[in-house]
This record gives structure tokens, sequence and C-alpha cells, in this order.
């Protein structure tokens, strides 16, 4: 079977200006699968950090966007550009619910767009509804904001965004703008 060349476009060309740039599960032993991918995909380095360390200054879930402190583990390593995400909840969380309801599996996958403004209106028109989000505050003029939609029901599986400097949660410092192309 041959592919159509239709099918594949270069990196820097995406759909509507929106490109993935995670791919997140939830599991239940976070150590266990980072060595798992790591043996069978051969898969690393491996950032791993606990929710409660990151300058979370904000964090909301449901449509009345009600304050809600959570928390949870994850690892991350790049993988061909993209972040892929292992997240272990640790207490009561929007993840522990997802692992006690689905169990362990795909979660999310968060995208950029190249005009972050016009990506959070589309998401919120879309019929999926705002799920969770929050701020991080790395210092002057490196905050980042994430939004979660439940696409579970037309996309099967939830919709991140991110607003912001992502790279400092994989501890890579650029100077580059997520939000930016």
């Amino acid at each position: 079977m041959e592919l159509d060349d239709r099918l594949m476009v270069e990196s820097e060309e995406t759909a509507h200006g929106i490109i993935v740039v995670q791919v997140a599960i939830v599991v239940r032993d976070l150590e266990r699968t980072v060595e798992s991918y790591e043996r069978v995909l051969g898969w690393g380095p491996w950032r791993i950090y606990d929710f409660r360390d990151l300058p979370h200054v904000d964090t909301r879930v449901g449509p009345g966007k009600e304050k809600r402190e959570y928390s949870m583990r994850t690892a991350a390593c790049l993988v061909g550009g993209i972040t892929f995400e292992i997240i272990e909840p640790v207490g009561p969380s929007p993840y522990t619910e997802f692992l006690e309801e689905r169990g362990e599996g795909l979660h999310h996958i968060q995208l950029r767009g190249s005009d972050p403004a016009a990506l959070r209106e589309r998401l919120q028109n879309s019929g999926m509804p705002y799920m969770m989000g929050g701020k991080m505050d790395f210092g002057p003029d490196e905050i980042l904001e994430y939004d979660y939609h439940d696409g579970s029901e037309d996309l099967h599986l939830y919709i991140e965004s991110t607003y912001g400097k992502r790279e400092r949660l994989l501890g890579i410092d650029t100077g580059a703008d997520a939000s930016q192309d």
C-alpha cells in the first residue's frame, strides 16, 4: 500500500494553525510505566516531577471553574518533537476520576495554535465543555496557562491547550514563547 503524498505534511504546516505538542496517558504506577517505555521503546530521558512542586497560582475545575487543588506526579520526555507525558494521580483529582471511570490509557492531547486566542475560542465554541485549567508562574513574563476541554464525545479524548512558556516543564530554556510559532 502506497501512502498518499497529500497526507504527508511538513511539521510547519498545520491544520488551521494548530499542532499537537503533547500526548498524555494516565496510569496507576508512574515508575513501572516509565520503566516499560524505556525498556520497550527506548524512550527517555524522563523529567519526573510532582505537581505540588510546580508554581501553580490558580487551578480550577468544572464548568463553573471552581477553585480546587489537586495533585499528581508526572513523567515527560520528548519523542520526535512531541512531549509524551505519563500522569499518576495523587489523591482526589480529575485524573483520579478518569482512572476510576475509564482505567489506564490515553487521557489527552495538548494543542498549540499560531493564534492562541483563536484556538481558545475554537475550543470554547466547539461544544466541548471546559473541564479544568490553571496557571503556573515561573517569574516575570513567564506565565503558563492551560485549559482542558472534554472532547470525549466527539474526539474520544480530552484536549489541553497551553498559552505561554511550556518549555519550562521539560527543563528546556529556549527563550521561545509556546504561544508563538
